[in-house]
């Protein structure tokens, strides 16, 4: 007796007769279930290529997936909805089940997919993967899709909801923005450092966290300021999804303390002895211990950075190194130099199984209420993106990315990401967290020696743009009120000829001034005495 004989004796008369109309095989029809189970179980033994044949082809694709893959503790060949849907991005119609209650979506469906004669309570009977492994091909493995960076969208269409237009406005097609952070973070760390040992950065009381006047230091040292600037954020309430900064100036100070490069001495952060080394230290060398003590501790759990989440309490929290290094063996299977999206890994790591867990009680975690907003009612797997998908984007974007371990490709959060809109107590929200708008990464050479994908570190060769150029000499012209300024600056007779600085300050360049002073003259004023 095979083990497809004992899963039809496992079923109702009710559940057999449903498959019957679908055999092929023709005759008396039985009246008791012993008769049923082997009228079935002859046909499809016999016919199964010719049922085979008739599945569409979604429904080919659930077969072959179930028949190639290993059987769980219980020998069981099982259909996982969760793992097919990330690959194929749907589910074949007789697996398609309500959110709630597990009941048949389309029950008329159900009765007319060859599926029945395959699976029964989603399981595969073993006895059919030697007869059918003749004919149906092995599905392919899920991979990693890489864009070539010409291929990077530009811009990125919001998904605006009614109550968000107002605060759209002009952005409703935001642009995306590359960063190549290897050659950033060089000047940055050093800066830094530099800043600190003047004694310049102070600590907030009992707290690992710089006062908000060192953090305006650090934004002002970062090479085009921290990813987002003050004119990218909406000043949206926290029931909406609150501020999008600060995040590299936020990171900064943290990891250069657990780094061990700097230590507290009463209020100020100074160098210690391995951090004044530092300053001349290569940077390869620098950045790998950042990234090894700060993957291997926990400073803060990242996670309580998505402050729209409630309830993270510690004890229901995973280990954050844990989490880190399941994060960091996601990336080693990644190629360098070639860019990800993100929706890409999350799909990956969905199909393959990721080790990525954030939390051990789903159902404490909430949004906006705790008895209506939280999120253990969802089915297992389905708050991937909610939980580990937002703490790998925290982990990329404020930390990897920030020591210049990934290239990235990103734009403001507000209303990108459309995953989170079935969840009760989000209709406000214009993002789920300030982290929602990094799309595309890439590792680049400094993080595949920080990641061991590299035993030597190979510099990027970035193609360099002068930061300066020299435009020539030039004069100060001071007006006598900032309007008279602005009306010189923008009049066709002298606004080619000069450059508006702000206040009352107009530059007046060498190569121009002469019709500048004929420009100002047919306006009727007189250019003013040169001090020698």
């Amino acid at each position: 007796m095979t083990n497809f004989f004992i899963v039809l004796n496992q079923l109702t008369i009710s559940d057999l007769k449903k498959r019957f109309p679908l055999l092929k095989k023709k005759g008396k029809k039985p009246t008791r279930k012993i008769g049923f189970i082997h009228y079935i179980y002859d046909d499809i033994t016999r016919n199964h290529r010719l049922y085979w044949n008739k599945l569409s082809s979604i429904e080919k694709k659930a077969v072959a997936e179930v028949i190639y893959q290993t059987p769980d503790e219980s020998g069981n060949l099982s259909f996982n909805a969760y793992h097919f849907k990330a690959k194929y991005n749907r589910l074949p119609t007789y697996f398609t089940r309500h959110h709630y209650y597990g009941f048949i979506a389309d029950k008329k469906k159900e009765k007319t997919s060859y599926l029945m004669l395959f699976f029964y309570q989603n399981n595969l009977p073993t006895a059919l993967v030697p007869l059918m492994k003749h004919y149906v091909e092995k599905p392919e493995a899920a991979g990693i899709t890489i864009v070539t960076e010409d291929k990077l969208p530009k811009t990125i269409h919001h998904k605006l909801k009614s109550h968000h237009k107002k605060r759209a406005g002009a952005i409703r097609t935001p642009k995306i923005k590359i960063l190549y952070t290897e050659e950033m973070v060089s000047y940055e760390i050093d800066a830094l450092l530099r800043l600190i040992d003047t004694g310049q950065c102070t600590l907030c009381e009992q707290t690992l966290h710089v006062t908000q006047a060192t953090l305006q230091k650090i934004d002002e040292l970062l090479l085009e300021g921290d990813y987002y600037l003050p004119e990218d954020d909406w000043g949206l309430a926290k029931y909406e999804g609150s501020s999008i900064r600060p995040i590299r100036s936020f990171a900064w100070p943290l990891l250069l303390q657990e780094s061990g490069l700097v230590k507290r001495v009463g209020k100020k952060i100074q160098l210690t002895v391995e951090g004044k080394k530092a300053l001349n230290a290569p940077l390869n060398e620098i950045v790998s211990v950042l990234y090894q003590r700060w993957r291997n501790k926990k400073v803060i759990d990242e996670f309580s950075r998505i402050d729209t989440i409630k309830g993270q309490a510690g004890y229901i929290m995973t280990a954050v190194p844990q989490r880190k290094k399941a994060i960091e063996r996601v990336l080693q299977q990644c190629p360098v130099n070639q860019w990800i999206a993100i929706d890409s890994l999350f799909r990956y790591m969905k199909v393959n199984g990721s080790e990525l867990r954030v939390c051990q009680q789903e159902w404490k975690l909430y949004i906006s209420e705790r008895d209506y907003g939280n999120l253990g009612n969802r089915e297992n797997g389905e708050n991937f993106e909610i939980l580990e998908g937002r703490y790998l984007l925290v982990y990329l974007f404020e930390y990897l990315a920030t020591i210049g371990l990934i290239d990235i490709a990103y734009t403001v959060p507000y209303l990108v990401r459309n995953d989170y809109g079935d969840l009760w107590g989000t209709d406000d929200l214009a993002h789920l967290s300030r982290y929602d708008g990094l799309l595309y990464f890439r590792i680049n050479p400094l993080g595949a020696y920080c990641l061991g994908l590299a035993q030597q570190y190979q510099p990027s060769i970035i193609e360099k743009k002068p930061a300066l150029v020299d435009l020539g000499e030039a004069r100060l012209l001071r007006c006598y009120n900032e309007t008279f300024a602005k009306m010189l600056a923008n009049h066709l007779a002298t606004k080619k000829y000069c450059m508006h600085t702000g206040g009352l300050t107009l530059i007046i360049p060498e190569k121009t001034k002469k019709q500048f002073i004929k420009g100002l003259q047919n306006l009727g004023y007189i250019y003013p005495q040169e001090k020698l």
